[in-house]
């Protein structure tokens, strides 16, 4: 199994020495760091830049979860991690990791949107981007399991070209399945947001707790509604071929402290083996 976490010894945030260097397993951008922390840390919302960060408690033993960015260009991503007056600075040396390219064919308007369109497009983002600061106080159950069975037909970080035309990177990953296939909640939590959005199609918006998040685009029809609760497994909606998709699929977006990660680590075992090792 390919290790995409990068993990230091228990440590408790008040007594660390600054500026250590964590270099024990690659990472790469779109991956997880996981550190282990005190009940006090815990206890203590943990902040980078003011945000507070993912921390979880397993079997009563606790640790923060941080997402690096697919768009940090730089080899070293460094990390100041603050509590109260107290301070951990770390820097987490990333490993290059070579994308794959995916070309894909799509309807031109959406390689050239009109003008009422690009209107359009700039609210719907600005009310993404405002259920992305959504911060909801309760443990999640980091637990995930596939939302639907289906073929992987687009990776995460790949660098997509569509009408031959290069476009950005793939902040998801994509699963194929007929249309109408029904699609469950990967994990517990709250639906921050549902709609139909020019480029997403039908989605949802559900928020898992603590800044982790996932959405769900180009769906056939949303089966749960704003605010409501959803347990893992649930339906949630059903696959479709709506807004910029070149046929029948999920694209399944996972986010962490507001940055795009990889969602297969949470369901092909990277993340469930790690903490089974650590707490065995």
């Amino acid at each position: 199994m390919q290790n995409f976490i990068l993990v230091l010894s228990t440590t408790i945030l008040s007594i660390l020495p600054n500026n250590l260097s964590a270099n024990d397993i690659p990472i790469s951008r779109g991956d997880v760091y996981i550190h282990e922390i005190s009940k006090n840390d815990y206890d203590n919302k943990i902040a980078y830049k003011k945000n507070q960060i993912l921390t979880i408690n397993r079997n009563d033993r606790y640790f923060l979860m941080y997402g690096i960015s697919y768009n940090n260009k730089s080899d070293i991503y460094p990390l100041t991690l603050s509590h109260d007056d107290l301070y951990l600075s770390i820097d987490i040396n990333l490993t290059p990791k070579d994308f794959t390219k995916q070309y894909i064919t799509i309807k031109n308007k959406y390689i050239q949107p009109s003008i009422i369109d690009l209107k359009r497009i700039k609210h719907e983002k600005e009310t993404l981007n405002k259920a992305r600061q959504v911060w909801i106080d309760v443990n999640p159950d980091i637990d995930f399991i596939k939302p639907l069975n289906g073929i992987y037909t687009g990776f995460f970080g790949t660098e997509r070209y569509y009408n031959g035309k290069k476009g950005r990177y793939h902040n998801g990953l994509d699963i194929a399945a007929p249309e109408g296939t029904y699609i469950s909640a990967p994990s517990s939590g709250k639906i921050i947001l549902t709609g139909d959005y020019y480029y997403n199609g039908k989605f949802v918006f559900l928020d898992h707790g603590r800044g982790l998040k996932s959405l769900f685009i180009h769906l056939s029809d949303v089966l749960v509604d704003k605010n409501e609760f959803v347990e893992k497994g649930q339906i949630i909606g059903k696959v479709g071929n709506t807004g910029a998709s070149a046929g029948p699929h999920l694209h399944w977006s996972l986010i962490m402290n507001k940055a795009y990660i990889n969602p297969k680590l949470f369901i092909d075992g990277t993340i469930s083996h790690y903490f089974h090792l650590k707490l065995e």
